[in-house]
């Protein structure tokens, strides 16, 4: 039987506790609580459907709940869940300047949101090549820049348990010290550390991403973090995953909110448009085979990252919609 993993979404108390795995043990206090991944078959998950009038009327919803991706916006994961909105003031310039705050520093959604880049260049790295974080930041970096994006990573704020202040000292932990601190929320990061290795990656680069903690690297390295609260939708209150194949735009999540739905989104044309540019960057290093595979199955990596998620989240395939 096939397994999908879900994006990390719940605490389990017990360890032994069924269908839940371990994964990222954030280091803060809160009774030593693990974060956990929901595991469902694919027949299980498939199963688990919205009445097919109501998965019509969120995607007519989606459709006009889309906006322009502004030039330099942050990547985004494909997370259905708002940016956090902070209580108090970020106490330092170096923290206002990596927090995303608003919906409209919001860029395209992809899954991991650069991280998921980073690993898809990775998977298309010749056979003999060692993998290299800041070889692969540096060229996630360049090819985001060129397409008009900025590198992204998220956290979230354990489904409103922690506090801002927390928030302020993880975050402000992880920037100088990535190697020893674990940000919380990221399922992707999860699943790609994750021994059963549900994203179906090579045996050499599930070994580097499991030899890292690539979100605060990444953070370290100077991507911004958007900060995301409340709790995911899921397949038994309403989730549905949707493919935007709408060029320049991404869905609008305060407006998706603002009618009544939560919808895990993912932008393929923007995938497209950064691996397109990670091709040229990898032609200027003269990684010349690299580049080929970048050009023939980079972007269709990425895909097929965020199917197993929105599968495992949604219960269902995702929609497309024009």
């Amino acid at each position: 039987m096939v397994v999908i993993i879900a994006i990390a979404r719940n605490l389990c108390h017990d360890q032994g506790q069924n269908g839940c795995i371990g994964i990222l043990a954030p280091n803060m206090e809160l009774n030593n609580r693990l974060r956990r991944i929901k595991i469902h078959s694919v027949p299980e998950a498939t199963e688990r459907k919205m009445d097919d009038q109501r998965v019509a009327e969120i995607v007519e919803i989606a459709k006009r709940c889309r906006r322009p991706i502004k030039k330099g916006s942050i990547s985004v994961c494909i997370d259905d869940r708002l940016a956090h909105k902070f209580t108090k003031p970020i106490p330092t310039e170096q923290l206002q300047e990596v927090f995303v705050t608003s919906e409209s520093e919001s860029g395209p959604q992809i899954p991991g949101a650069s991280a998921g880049v980073l690993v898809a260049v990775a998977e298309c790295a010749p056979d003999e090549k060692s993998l290299d974080f800041d070889e692969l930041n540096t060229i996630t970096r360049e090819a985001h820049v060129r397409a008009g994006f900025a590198l992204g990573v998220h956290m979230d704020n354990h489904h409103d348990e922690v506090s801002d202040d927390k928030i302020f000292e993880m975050v402000e932990r992880a920037l100088e010290d990535p190697d020893n601190t674990d940000l919380p929320g990221c399922g992707y990061a999860g699943m790609l550390v994750n021994p059963e290795n549900p994203l179906n990656l090579s045996a050499r680069t599930h070994k580097f991403v499991r030899s890292l903690k690539l979100v605060p690297r990444m953070l370290a390295a100077g991507s911004r973090l958007v900060e995301l609260e409340g709790h995911h939708a899921e397949p038994d209150n309403g989730a549905l995953a949707i493919i935007n194949n709408q060029e320049g735009t991404t869905l609008d999540h305060d407006a998706l909110k603002a009618a009544g739905v939560k919808v895990y989104g993912f932008d393929p044309r923007a995938v497209e448009k950064i691996m397109n540019e990670a091709v040229e960057v990898l032609e200027a290093r003269g990684e010349t085979d690299w580049a080929e595979n970048v050009r023939n199955k980079g972007a269709q990596v990425v895909t097929q990252h965020q199917r197993i998620a929105a599968v495992a989240l949604t219960g269902r395939e995702p929609v497309e919609i024009a």
